[in-house]
């Protein structure tokens, strides 16, 4: 039997983490009656620092024991029903499965990117400062739109690219610096493998490429410009 339905305060820091792990792992169910929802957070067993943490963010909403999934290695705790977070479901689920709110780019912060990167990112290779967010519980369309959130509000370069029969966001290693920098204030020290360590020497690559663009430039005008005859 569900616990009895409550109402909860959400605050700021909660609903900035909630836009973020709802667009990745989290998902909210709703009572038998249609009357109240609930928060779930199910992770691997190998982030239960993460799980914790979650856990405590959200303590007001009276979750339960952290447990053991039921068939995997995955550990997982859910809220008590709250009449407060019911309108999360509607914005986020709809007739054909998850979805983006239309209002979520003025609500979505650089600590929603935090969390749904902690819940879902992860890093293309070990040469590549690229970040992969893999939201494939998100339509191709719905990825789209919250490509466009980070291109729009933080200046990112993101796409959605094809993996395999499923879809995710790809975030250019061109804008690792600012990313890293938008997100590094809330990132888990357990979970700092989701993002590339800094470049050497701390230059990007496209820093780099405008240095050489503009050493050829001036080195052209070095043996363009003829000094003047004395």
């Amino acid at each position: 039997m569900p616990r009895q339905p409550t109402k909860v305060s959400i605050t700021r820091q909660q609903k900035e983490i909630l836009l973020g792990i709802l667009l990745g792992d989290a998902h909210i169910e709703v009572s038998p009656n249609g009357k109240s929802a609930r928060l779930k957070i199910e992770q691997a067993s190998k982030k239960r620092d993460y799980v914790e943490h979650l856990h405590q963010v959200f303590c007001d909403w009276s979750p339960g024991n952290i447990v053991a999934a039921t068939n995997s290695n995955n550990i997982k705790f859910s809220t008590a029903f709250c009449t407060s977070i019911l309108f999360y479901h509607s914005a986020f689920y709809g007739d054909e499965g998850r979805k983006v709110p239309r209002w979520i780019e003025h609500s979505f912060t650089s600590r929603s990117l935090a969390y749904l990167i902690m819940d879902d990112g992860g890093t293309k290779s070990k040469e590549s400062k690229a970040i992969y967010i893999n939201v494939y519980g998100l339509p191709r369309r719905e990825q789209e739109s919250l490509c466009g959130i980070l291109i729009r509000k933080f200046g990112l370069q993101a796409k959605v690219v094809k993996d395999r029969q499923y879809c995710r966001i790809f975030i250019s290693g061109y804008s690792y610096e600012d990313l890293v920098a938008l997100i590094d204030p809330y990132i888990l020290p357990s979970l700092r493998y989701k993002i590339p360590p800094p470049r050497k020497g701390g230059i990007s690559k496209a820093s780099q490429e405008f240095g050489v663009l503009s050493d050829r430039k001036d080195k052209s005008l070095d043996e363009t410009t003829e000094l003047p005859k004395r």
